[in-house]
């Protein structure tokens, strides 16, 4: 039995899931600003509804950005107390990979076979007029389809964002408000379905699986957030962080 517990507090929306080996339960809840009251909650419900204890988990994954700098921070102590006292693994995951990872879900979910599966490019609202950015491609790790960083995470101007590729991508995330805002030319390359808006939580225990199977993770005190810009930015617009 693996049993990873999973969440993610990088946006508006606070997220957790409880992986039991293939069947998962997940929590949402809009909570701007109520991150640090609602997430142990939340955490202690999941695991009422599978008649567990948190002493039963594998593992503790979650979110570590790039997102909301509090959130990343309340994301990665909340990962650091309740894996500290049970002394369980970490296992940080990307919230771009994350994206990635639900945008090729729901294309597999159509009938697409995942050897015809396009570059995916992962876009979250970095707020400050700017995105946050990685490309993808999809790679079958035994029959599970993880997305492979094609580049590195950044932050840049709609304007100045660019891919790589010269083919369809597959794009995920809020980021893409901005689009009108794009250069023609990856506009053009830009293969929209069914929008996924914030990473998932459910992704994050789903990408974090293997890793702990693998023998991957960090110890609690290891656990910190990626922000990707290189100095957190005081000056914010009103009503954003």
């Amino acid at each position: 039995m693996s049993i990873i517990l999973a969440f993610d507090t990088s946006t508006e929306t606070c997220l957790v899931s409880l992986l039991v080996n293939d069947e998962t339960i997940n929590l949402a809840h809009l909570a701007a600003r109520e991150h640090a009251q609602r997430i142990l909650p939340m955490v202690d419900q999941v695991l009422a509804e599978a008649g567990i204890g948190l002493s039963d988990c594998d593992a503790v994954a979650f979110g570590r950005g790039p997102g909301s700098f509090t959130g990343l921070r309340i994301a990665a102590g909340i990962a650091q107390g309740l894996a500290f006292g049970q002394d369980l693994s970490v296992i940080p995951v990307s919230s771009l990979q994350a994206l990635a990872y639900s945008a090729y879900g729901a294309l597999i979910e159509t009938g697409v076979p995942v050897a015809d599966l396009p570059s995916c490019l992962s876009l979250i609202d970095a707020r400050m007029d700017e995105v946050y950015c990685a490309e993808y491609r999809a790679n079958d790790w035994g029959g599970i389809v993880i997305p492979e960083a094609l580049s590195a995470e950044s932050v840049v101007k709609p304007e100045g964002l660019e891919v790589s590729g010269a083919g369809k991508y597959l794009v995920s995330g809020d980021g893409l408000r901005y689009q009108d805002r794009f250069a023609e030319s990856v506009r053009m390359q830009l293969q929209t379905t069914e929008a996924i808006g914030v990473p998932s939580s459910q992704a994050i225990a789903e990408l974090a699986l293997p890793i702990w199977q693998e023998g991957g993770g960090v110890m609690a005190e290891l656990a910190a957030p990626v922000y990707v810009r290189d100095t957190v930015a005081w000056k914010k617009l009103p009503g954003r962080e």
